[in-house]
């Protein structure tokens, strides 16, 4: 599995880096396919003003699919934990409409 990290208009740093980096190889650990590859995007929304402006987008591209995940939050940190939740949320609920025989 590939995890790419971008920062738009923020200031990328070691540490959120790391954090993407462990947060998206724990949540996707189950996932075996061989060319897995997750784009996380971090931007600020509203620049210096502040508020709940810190929006990660997360994408994860397969062989044979592709999910997308959006969060916004006033810390990055959160922001990308949620939108990495909601990714494995649609993993889930997709594996189980497939197990009832649904596409």
């Amino acid at each position: 599995m590939r995890v790419l990290f971008r920062s738009i208009s923020v200031a990328p740093t070691k540490a959120m880096a790391e954090h993407v980096e462990r947060t998206v190889s724990s949540a996707m650990a189950h996932r075996r396919e061989p060319h897995l590859t997750v784009h996380v995007r971090l931007r600020d929304l509203n620049g210096p003003k502040g508020g709940a402006d810190q929006e990660v987008v997360v994408i994860e591209r397969s062989a044979s699919s592709a999910r997308v995940a959006r969060a916004v939050s006033a810390d990055a940190y959160a922001a990308v934990s949620l939108a990495v939740e909601r990714l494995n949320r649609q993993g889930r609920a997709r594996a189980g409409r497939r197990s009832r025989g649904r596409p």
